[in-house]
């Protein structure tokens, strides 16, 4: 596997036995109806509950367009970083816990300081900061941001799903007869779940 990452695969040359990535990383595939549809169903015991199974994936949308947007920052300065050869001084966010609050239906930004957050060698110069930064806004967030991060909001949001079920917590409280089981949400389980990027072949 070779990730687009923020440089578009620039140095690469193809070679057919390597799968490139078309998004950010392979951790963006993730992100899809069919995943939700076979967690609910396999994991938290909603075969039978096709109208309920609608209205978790319809908050799961709601939900992650709003995690898009507060993590727009983070990614932009990523983003330009990147495309200035700037290294960063560690490896960062430690975790989302530092920047976001995620649960299912709520996602909520925490107060913390960008360049603390993404905390680089040196500043990129104003002009390039401007250009670079226009040009990641044309970006598809779903699709072009960093797959780690993405991974760990459908890990925290899968977690706060299943504690809702477990507590029987509205909206789910008239559900109290599904048997949902106790998932160890990961990304080997995600994976799992998901669907074989297209192009890429076992």
């Amino acid at each position: 596997f070779v990730d687009r990452d923020f440089d578009d695969l620039d140095g690469f040359e193809a070679k057919e036995y390597c799968f490139y990535t078309d998004r950010y990383s392979i951790e963006n595939y993730l992100v899809s109806g069919d995943l939700i549809e076979r967690i609910l169903r396999d994991d938290f015991g909603c075969g039978g509950k096709p109208a309920l199974r609608q209205t978790i994936a319809d908050q799961l949308a709601i939900d992650f367009k709003a995690f898009i947007e507060l993590m727009a920052q983070i990614n932009c300065r990523l983003y330009v970083a990147k495309k200035c050869n700037i290294s960063r001084v560690a490896i960062l966010p430690k975790g989302l816990n530092e920047v976001i609050d995620i649960d299912f239906s709520a996602v909520t930004p925490k107060n913390y300081r960008l360049e603390v957050q993404v905390d680089l060698y040196r500043e990129p110069s104003f002009m390039a900061a401007k250009y670079l930064e226009a040009e990641f806004g044309q970006l598809d967030g779903t699709i072009r941001y960093r797959g780690k991060f993405v991974a760990q909001f459908l890990t925290k949001w899968f977690e706060g799903l299943f504690s809702r079920f477990r507590d029987n917590r509205t909206p789910f409280s008239e559900n109290a007869d599904i048997n949902a089981r106790n998932p160890e949400i990961n990304i080997a389980l995600l994976a799992s779940r998901s669907d074989m990027p297209e192009g890429l072949h076992a």
